[in-house]
C-alpha cells in the first residue's frame, strides 16, 4: 500500500481492506484505485462507491455511499453488465437480477445479503406486485426480510423494477 499527500493505491483485496482502514481514519481526501479504475473514494468520513462490474455512472453519481456502519445503495435496475443495456424479463427475473446487483455493492462494502435492513422498491405496474414479491422472498429466503416499501412508478428504459436499499454493516 502507498500512501501519498492525498491518495491511497492497492493492487490487491487484502491490501484493498488496509487502504481502506486507513483512509477511514484520514483527515483529507483520499481515493482507492482498484483495477485501474474508481472503486471507491473517501471524502471525509464518506465512502462513495461505484458498481464492481460497471463503468461510473455519468456526473458525480455513486452507486453506493458508506458513512460509518450505514451503506445506502442507489435505485438499481435489471442492467446487463455486458452491454450496459436494460434486461427485459418477467419481474421476477428483473427482480432477482436487481437484488442481486445491490447484494455485489452490499458485499464490497464488506457486508452480506443479512445486512441489508431496508429496501424501496419501484414498480411500473402494481399490478406485478405478487410476482415480485414471491422473487423478493425468495431472493432473501431463510433470512428475516428486511423492511420495505412498494409504490407503483413510471420507470424509464421500459423496466418493470429498480430498488434501492440500506444496509447495516458492522466492521
Amino acid at each position: 500500500v502507498v500512501v501519498g499527500a492525498a491518495w491511497i493505491v492497492a493492487t490487491d483485496e487484502g491490501q484493498r481492506q488496509v487502504a481502506i482502514f486507513a483512509a477511514r481514519f484520514a483527515p483529507r481526501r483520499h481515493s482507492v484505485l482498484c483495477n485501474g479504475g474508481l472503486d471507491v473514494l473517501m471524502v471525509g468520513m464518506k465512502e462513495y462507491f461505484n458498481h464492481p462490474e460497471r463503468p461510473p455512472a455519468p456526473g458525480k453519481l455513486a452507486s453506493a455511499v458508506r458513512c460509518g456502519p450505514w451503506f445506502y445503495v442507489s435505485g438499481q435496475g435489471p442492467l446487463d453488465l455486458k452491454t450496459q443495456e436494460y434486461r427485459s424479463g418477467t419481474i421476477e427475473e428483473e427482480t432477482a437480477l436487481t437484488l442481486s446487483y445491490i447484494e455485489r455493492l452490499v458485499v464490497q462494502a464488506g457486508g452480506k445479503k443479512s445486512d441489508i435492513i431496508k429496501c424501496t422498491c419501484y414498480l411500473n405496474d402494481l399490478g406485478d406486485f405478487p410476482g415480485f414479491h414471491k422473487a423478493f422472498q425468495q431472493f432473501f429466503a431463510g433470512l428475516q426480510l428486511p423492511a420495505r416499501t412498494t409504490v407503483g412508478a413510471t420507470l424509464l428504459h421500459g423496466i418493470k423494477v429498480e430498488i434501492d436499499a440500506v444496509a447495516y454493516i458492522e466492521s
